[in-house]
């Protein structure tokens, strides 16, 4: 049992910042009134990860016989501590945080000197709103390779910042910001590096799925990854990703999680002479459920359908698979299914969307686009729109259930209710009951939508500005409110995840990357809490929660990591 004693701690930690917010660069000497420091030579652990000075850009620094330690951004983020720089009259602000991310050590290629000379800042400090004054502080702030260094005493690590640290010979400096850090795995062994714009790993809380040198898909326990370095023979061979015979480099692998499976999706060939292969992943075997081009849902109830998506796209195209083994065509004939299509007078097209979905009865709703006067190029065919349509298995009826005015691109399934945007508007359907009604008028046109607790979070671009990756990330409330939450990057700003193990579902948010932003990764729970928010860049969709537990790939260390929700 540990027995903390509030005495004077000769080791103090710091806090750091670049000081390119702050002012220009500097260069310190001692005849110039710089303070002489050295590099620790003891051992210094924060939160279980063991601290390399030699080669660190912004190493441990010790001054007055105690120990200074660099936060940057992200060393900030990692032991849960958020800065704010107000400029140099009302300077720099600490706070205590919830935020949490990984370990990110800057590196440099040479090994620094034993010592060196730091200088003392000069601009105002606010820590958990109490004013310092640097003047008078017994272990004044530092200035550091243009970067600021601030030093904590027990009364800020431990009354101000709650944090645990102990010292000994034996362990050196020992610092625990939080019970709930995070947690990062060692390198995946002979991965491959990323390709397009997903990265090739995935999770499902006990094992990591990535591609590796060789166009194989590994299997690697996550016990073979945690406190070792782990070797390629750890993991299983669970699939060969073939070469793409069109460019002669191995197929680009995606991840994707449907209907609660997993599948490794990849396609060879051209876009319309290539074939699309469907894998579905589990931990035994991987299994090709398809090949060709296009989409395929399985309900796991022997009833498979697909709408075709490949090259030269036309009306007919969904085919029911039913689970008495008997396969037929679909859906009017006159509407092109699944696609978000659109037409005008100078030109018309589309592509695939995810959208279809099936109440285990006699209903099918996905997307649908009226193909009556295509080739014609006529006024009528301009003046479609595409839309939710619901067709009964028992007879054929195709119903459009969307208003005809308003273009729909997909929508999103909760608990048996459907959700699309349309115009400024977002309805729901009960698909129990039939019944359609407004769930918001929102006064936003939204590109796409995910539910989380019956709540819809829409994004769509900012006013401000007319670059394509800019939006943001809204929370819709059913009386019309509408607050704005996150700015994030478009088209892989969110996923919804389900624990494996119990049932609770997250609503996982990437946040647009960039300098200076405040996170890259935040979680929500079904009552909209944030539950996580941290500083590691993640792709949503590659995520998966077991137990309470997010895993994902950062892309910032190049390893896996978890955090408890």
């Amino acid at each position: 049992m540990k027995h903390w004693m509030k005495r004077k701690i000769p080791i103090v930690l710091t806090l750091l910042l670049f000081f390119g917010a702050f002012g220009p660069a500097t260069v310190v000497s001692e005849a110039a009134g710089g303070v002489r420091t050295t590099i620790p030579t003891f051992k210094v652990t924060l939160n279980g990860t063991v601290i390399q000075n030699d080669y660190s850009q912004y190493p441990l620094i010790v001054y007055k016989d105690i120990t200074y330690f660099p936060m940057t951004y992200f060393d900030c983020r990692f032991l849960s501590v958020e800065t704010n720089w107000l400029g140099s009259q009302k300077g720099l602000f600490i706070d205590k945080s919830e935020v949490r991310g990984a370990y990110t050590p800057y590196t440099q290629a040479n090994k620094n000197n034993r010592t060196n000379t730091a200088a003392l800042v000069t601009f105002p400090v606010t820590i958990n709103g109490k004013s310092i004054n640097n003047n008078k502080e017994p272990y004044p702030l530092l200035n550091f390779r243009n970067v600021t260094y601030f030093p904590m005493t027990w009364r800020f690590c431990v009354d101000e910042l709650g944090w645990e640290y102990s010292y000994d010979s034996k362990n050196g400096l020992v610092i625990q910001s939080s019970d709930r850090a995070v947690t990062t795995y060692s390198e995946l062994p002979e991965k491959k590096g990323t390709q397009g714009f997903r990265d090739q790993v995935t999770f499902d809380g006990d094992n990591a799925y990535y591609m590796d040198t060789k166009g194989r898909i590994i299997r690697m326990p996550m016990s073979k990854l945690s406190g070792r370095k782990a070797s390629p023979g750890d993991g299983a061979v669970m699939y060969q990703v073939p070469d793409n015979f069109y460019s002669q480099n191995v197929c680009v692998p995606v991840f994707y999680e449907r209907n609660g499976r997993q599948y490794l999706w990849f396609n060879t060939g051209g876009g319309v002479m290539g074939s699309r292969y469907r894998v579905e992943m589990n931990t035994e075997a991987f299994t090709v459920k398809q090949a060709g081009q296009s989409e395929y849902f399985d309900f796991g109830d022997g009833n498979v359908f697909e709408f075709w998506t490949g090259g030269a796209p036309a009306a007919a195209n969904l085919t029911w698979k039913s689970e008495a083994g008997d396969e037929k065509k679909i859906g009017d004939p006159k509407y092109i299914y699944g696609w978000d299509w659109t037409a005008d007078e100078y030109s018309n097209g589309g592509s695939g969307t995810d959208s279809l979905y099936y109440d285990g009865d006699h209903f099918v709703y996905t997307l649908a686009f009226d193909m009556t006067g295509r080739w014609e190029n006529n006024s009528e065919y301009f003046s479609h729109r595409n839309g939710v349509v619901r067709i009964d298995l028992r007879d054929n009826q195709t119903e459009m259930l969307s208003p005809k005015e308003y273009r729909v691109s997909g929508f999103e399934e909760e608990n048996g209710i459907l959700y699309y945007s349309a115009g400024e508007t977002v309805y729901m359907i009960d698909t129990k009951t039939g019944v359609q009604e407004v769930y918001s008028q929102s006064g936003r046109a939204f590109d796409e939508i995910a539910v989380l607790g019956g709540v819809v979070y829409g994004v769509c671009g900012k006013d401000e500005t007319k670059e394509v990756s800019d939006a943001v990330l809204y929370r819709v409330g059913r009386d019309g409110s509408i607050g704005p939450v996150w700015d994030v990057q478009r088209w892989t700003a969110m996923a919804v995840k389900t624990d494996r193990a119990g049932g609770a579902k997250y609503l996982v948010i990437t946040c647009k990357d960039g300098a200076g932003a405040p996170y890259h990764l935040v979680v929500l729970d079904e009552s909209g809490r944030t539950v996580l928010k941290n500083s590691d860049v993640v792709i949503a969709d590659n995520t998966a929660v077991k137990n309470g537990r997010i895993y994902y790939f950062n892309h910032t260390t190049n390893r896996p990591c978890s955090a408890e929700l």
